[in-house]
């Protein structure tokens, strides 16, 4: 049995070339190479920065602790919450609620940002926006149904809806500690901010008379 092998003519092309394209000149591959390094690295920046992804935070810095005062009617309580927004991009809050063990939660609100020491009844309602770098207090109206409590450090939940302004609708739902340590809540009157009860319902049933 012998075996016909097809030689390539002398000169001619191999047809496997065809199936094989031929080397890009270097300045193709040079642009084409920082291009990619370009993409990658903007995509990384935006990412990090949270442009494309927003990564809210409790609390940033200036917004530590929770201020717990009587309600304007004096018939609640209310205490402070806040987020931070660490991202470059606007946020908006589209909602908010509250969950305080041993408390009926009465109204969640956002505090004006021209008051960020006192909570008062000025207050805006929702939605409202974060701007980039910045951050949101709102302000969590209870009443106290027991006054002991026996958790140790955090207390409270805050749960917020967040979309990103003027872009796609994230359908974010981020969650914060009302109260992370017991040490970060002051509590009015003054004179009870440098030593207030031990637990935030004590404190809570202290300003209403119980």
């Amino acid at each position: 049995m012998s075996t016909m092998i097809e030689e390539r003519p002398v000169g001619g092309a191999d047809p496997i070339d065809a199936l094989i394209p031929p080397p890009r000149p270097w300045w193709f591959r040079l642009i084409a190479g920082a291009l990619a390094v370009g993409a990658v690295g903007a995509v990384a920046f935006l990412w990090g920065f949270g442009y494309i992804y927003p990564r809210p935070e409790c609390c940033g810095e200036g917004s530590s602790g929770s201020i717990m005062s009587l309600s304007p009617d004096g018939e609640a309580v209310t205490v402070t919450a806040s987020y931070y927004n660490s991202s470059g991009r606007e946020l908006i809050v589209d909602s908010a609620s509250a969950e305080l063990p041993g408390a009926d939660v009465l109204d969640v609100s956002v505090l004006d940002p021209d008051n960020n020491v006192y909570p008062t009844d000025n207050t805006s309602p929702l939605p409202t926006s974060t701007g980039g770098h910045d951050f949101t207090r709102f302000l969590i109206t209870f009443v106290p149904e027991t006054c002991v409590d026996d958790s140790s450090e955090s207390w409270g939940r805050l749960t917020v809806g967040l979309d990103v302004a003027g872009w796609w609708s994230i359908g974010r739902r981020y969650e914060t500690p009302v109260l992370e340590q017991r040490q970060d809540l002051g509590v009015l009157p003054p004179e009870w901010v440098d030593s207030p009860p031990q637990s935030p319902l004590a404190a809570a049933c202290a300003l209403l008379g119980r």
